[in-house]
């Protein structure tokens, strides 16, 4: 195959995996002759890692691989060093498997080199960029809520040469204001955004970000504008091409608004179905699954199945920050105690409130408000992108 014949072929399986037809994508990149330069098949590689990653849990391992072989090649361009490593930091911080990774150290060396570079080319201002919107992936959101601003700043002021890093610096900052309980703020993020230039992963995650600060902001209350939007958020679900985690975690979320609907039957279907596409891979998903059937089943006054489901989830997954664990490991307290003492007749409000009073008692200073529903939701961000 010709070098142009080449660059073409990359820039194809590049479409396919924006438009987030992965399958497409890599069947277009094995095309390409994997005896041609390293340069060559670094360059198709990295995308192919991408893709692996994906596209199924199954595939995870081969994209670390891809990515550690192509930072050892010397013959790897610069800009893709840092790339793969960019990548590999959001993997290590997002991928249960590699939780011991020392993501810190890598993220410092990413931020050292951008930082040296700079002084160099302004083109690197970008990367930093990049580099800060995932800085939620290492740090607490507390901790990094002024790099998550920045970013999200200096990509609104270039949304017209880099409207897909608008969108997920977008996202991420939406998404750590819902974690510190700043409703009206992330609500306010998305006044003048215009959807219709969203499409795919960037309009869905941005969308379950902005649904939810609608959720908290009217107190959990579902109206008639709250369900004429979960019906559009279903929509999305099912229009737009993503990855399987993306899948799960929606899932997970719809479920939940669907209990507040007073719908625990098709909430129930959902989190099963969610647990189905999971297959016990990510305990981050394992722990959302079955912490939010037990409250379902204490609702119910199942305290046998709530006391079952709660075995399986007493615990807080890696991926939480330090920040978001102490309310968690409150949580579990909280709704073990109700599992002992197994108090009739819980509402969903009632259940809210006893959340809300124990974390309160203990976090005084702290704006645990998104922790206190009874049942447990999840912002989303992009991290693996580049």
């Amino acid at each position: 195959m010709h070098i142009k014949q080449i660059a073409q072929t990359i820039i194809n399986a590049y479409k396919n995996y924006y438009n987030s037809e992965f399958d497409k994508a890599i069947q277009t990149l094995l095309e390409i002759d994997p005896t041609s330069d390293s340069i060559i098949t670094n360059e198709t590689n990295y995308l192919l890692a991408l893709c692996y990653w994906k596209k199924s849990n199954e595939f995870k391992v081969e994209t670390h691989e891809l990515l550690e072989a192509i930072i050892d090649d010397s013959n790897t361009f610069e800009e893709t060093i840092l790339l793969s490593k960019l990548t590999l930091l959001s993997i290590y911080a997002n991928d249960a498997q590699y939780h011991k990774k020392n993501k810190l150290k890598l993220y410092n060396e990413l931020k050292n080199y951008i930082r040296e570079k700079i002084n160099e080319d302004r083109d690197y201002e970008l990367l930093l960029n990049i580099l800060k919107r995932k800085s939620n992936s290492i740090f607490p959101t507390k901790q990094c809520i002024n790099d998550l601003k920045n970013s999200y700043e200096y990509f609104f002021n270039h949304q017209y040469f880099f409207y897909e890093e608008y969108a997920m610096s977008l996202c991420n900052y939406s998404a750590a204001l819902l974690c510190l309980g700043r409703f009206e703020e992330s609500n306010n993020c998305y006044e003048k955004l215009n959807w219709n230039n969203l499409h795919d992963s960037y309009k869905l995650y941005n969308y379950n970000n902005y649904i939810l600060s609608e959720f908290f902001l009217n107190n959990h209350t579902i109206n008639n504008s709250m369900i004429a939007k979960i019906k559009d958020f279903e929509k999305l679900l099912q229009q737009c091409k993503t990855s399987v985690d993306t899948k799960i975690l929606l899932y997970i979320n719809i479920a939940g608004l669907k209990v507040y609907k007073g719908q625990y039957t098709k909430a129930q279907k959902l989190y099963e179905f969610a647990e189905k596409l999971n297959n016990d891979y990510d305990d981050y998903f394992v722990y959302y699954v079955n912490i939010n059937l037990c409250v379902l089943a204490i609702i119910n006054n199942d305290y046998m199945q709530a006391n079952k489901l709660f075995q399986k989830c007493n615990f807080v997954p890696e991926l939480f920050s330090t920040y978001e664990k102490q309310y968690l490991n409150k949580r579990n307290e909280i709704i073990n105690n109700v599992i002992k003492n197994q108090i009739p007749n819980i509402t969903i409000d009632k259940f809210s409130k006893l959340l809300s009073k124990g974390l309160n008692d203990v976090f005084l200073t702290n704006n645990i408000d998104f922790f206190t529903s009874a049942i447990l939701f999840s912002d989303i961000q992009f991290w693996t992108e580049n």
